[in-house]
């Protein structure tokens, strides 16, 4: 298979006997077949190297409990070791029976295997050498790398009708590894010490494990606003209380705040160690953007303030397009795209194919999701049209373009559905309108409205979700009322975990 196949092929043929001959104590009727010790056992013992047991007794699916004669076994090399099995270690410790016996890089690729932290949480105080695996910081990159998703531990809603947000626990995992009440942000807004009115700030960005409440943008802008803002962390039920940003020198807020890693050299994300990003523009000169960054890490003088980001004229930030958990996305008109890495807090640029040049003259609509590789992808559909396409970024090939991935026929992935009408998307009065609302990866909620705004789908008649990889559709209960077309904020749970040693 490491060739391209799709088989398995001979390698190589030990004969035991061979290999085993010149070992103190060796009989030939070890392998012969034809004598009383005739049970032969292997055991996985190292990377490339077997143990070779030998035993009168009858074997068991653990191994032998006691073996006769063993030796160990190089399988590249075919030298052999003859084993002392009166030390009683070295044979019976390595029997894959025995859990003490597994390897530690075999233990290693099991906990890879855990797919919630909270799992390796459990795992470490079983004893000191399982937690001197999950502890360690190869471990834990790795477990990162494979396990991204799984630190979702769910997420929040921003309430209808007046009502606080609410947090739905993670799906992935059956039954649930997390407490969704510990993820509650009732402390922001009950008792005494009243931090957040849930009418007025709603939540607007999640990222690692801190939720923002900001206020609802003005619309249009007002230039003189003070945008107030509170980060806090639900499972340690802190918060951080942002002094306001106030906009000026006539530039109008834009988009954001945003969510980013904080400034210290180790990088990543909690309450003393975050930024925030705003951007703004001027009404009077195209393309001039300002961006204003918060750092939580204070001034030597103990002040905690906004200060300028400079964003140069070539980058333009005019249509939100959306986030991932790396990055936020706008479309700068035409064919540009500006993207700000929320570990970095860096601006780059890329480019759509030439087709995006009419784009602004059509009225095409532009979002950001993430596939179910966890790259991003940019889903585009012009008003009237009823194909969604799908464009994936060229750009982890070395290219610095998006290429286009695919088209998505909406009626023919619509048409079994029930309540579904042709005129939906045949050039009818209702519009689509896509919005990435799901928590799930390459999942988008498709809202057919008779009103829209700039803030997207004010009177949707109906709506379904679409897997973006296998094109499944799935009816959304409109008169549910409650979470199907909101948008999902994701909370996930910290990392690096808290390990405790068995003590």
């Amino acid at each position: 298979m490491a060739r391209g196949g799709g088989e398995w092929e001979l390698e190589t043929a030990i004969e035991l006997s061979a290999v085993a001959s010149g070992l103190p104590g060796h009989l030939p009727s070890y392998f012969s077949g034809d004598g009383e010790l005739q049970d032969v056992w292997i055991n996985v013992t190292d990377v490339a190297v077997v143990t070779v047991s030998v035993s009168s007794l009858t074997s068991t699916s653990w191994g032998f409990t006691d073996p006769s004669w063993a030796f160990r076994l190089d399988l590249e090399t075919l030298e052999t070791e003859l084993v002392d099995i009166d030390d009683g270690v070295s044979v019976k410790g390595k029997t894959m029976g025995d859990i003490q016996g597994i390897p530690d890089d075999v233990l290693e690729l099991i906990f890879l295997l855990l797919a919630s932290p909270a799992h390796l949480i459990r795992a470490a105080p079983t004893c000191k050498r399982w937690h001197g695996i999950v502890a360690g910081a190869r471990f834990l990159s790795r477990f990162l790398s494979l396990n991204r998703r799984h630190l979702v531990a769910g997420s929040y809603y921003n309430g209808r009708q007046q009502e606080p947000p609410a947090f739905v626990a993670s799906s992935s995992s059956s039954p649930p590894v997390v407490d969704g009440r510990r993820f509650s942000l009732d402390f922001l807004w009950s008792g005494d010490n009243v931090v957040v009115d849930p009418q007025s700030l709603r939540i607007v960005d999640t990222y690692g494990g801190l939720v923002l409440l900001s206020m609802e943008p003005y619309d249009p802008p007002n230039p003189i606003c003070h945008v107030h803002m509170v980060v806090c962390e639900p499972l340690t039920r802190r918060y951080k209380v942002i002094p306001p940003m106030v906009t000026c020198s006539g530039y109008y807020h834009r988009s954001g705040p945003f969510l980013l890693d904080g400034d210290r050299a180790a990088g990543g994300i909690d309450l003393s160690n975050f930024r925030l990003m705003c951007v703004a523009c001027h009404p009077d000169r195209r393309g001039s953007y300002r961006g204003s960054m918060f750092t939580a890490s204070c001034d030597l003088d103990g002040s905690c303030s906004w200060h300028v980001y400079a964003i140069d004229d070539g980058q333009s930030l005019r249509s939100l397009m959306g986030r991932t958990r790396a990055s936020v996305y706008w479309h700068g008109g035409g064919r540009a795209v500006t993207a700000l890495d929320r570990s970095t807090a860096e601006l780059s640029s890329s480019e759509l194919p030439e087709s995006a040049e009419e784009w602004d003259e059509q009225g095409t609509e532009v979002k950001v999701a993430v596939g179910r590789d966890g790259e991003p992808r940019i889903l585009a559909i012009a008003p009237g049209c009823s194909v969604v396409r799908v464009f994936a970024a060229a750009m982890a090939r070395g290219g610095g373009e998006w290429e286009l991935e695919k088209r998505i026929e909406l009626s023919a992935v619509a048409s079994g559905l029930p309540g579904y009408l042709p005129s939906y998307f045949d050039d009818g009065e209702a519009v689509a309108w896509i919005d990435v609302t799901a928590d799930a990866a390459a999942m988008v909620t498709v809202s057919v409205c008779s009103v829209t705004t700039s803030w997207g789908c004010m009177d949707s008649s109906w709506s379904f979700r679409l897997e973006l990889e296998s094109l499944e559709a799935e009816l959304v209960d409109m008169d549910s009322g409650v979470l199907e077309l909101d948008v999902a904020f994701p909370c996930e749970l910290p990392w690096p975990p808290v390990l405790h040693a068995r003590t």
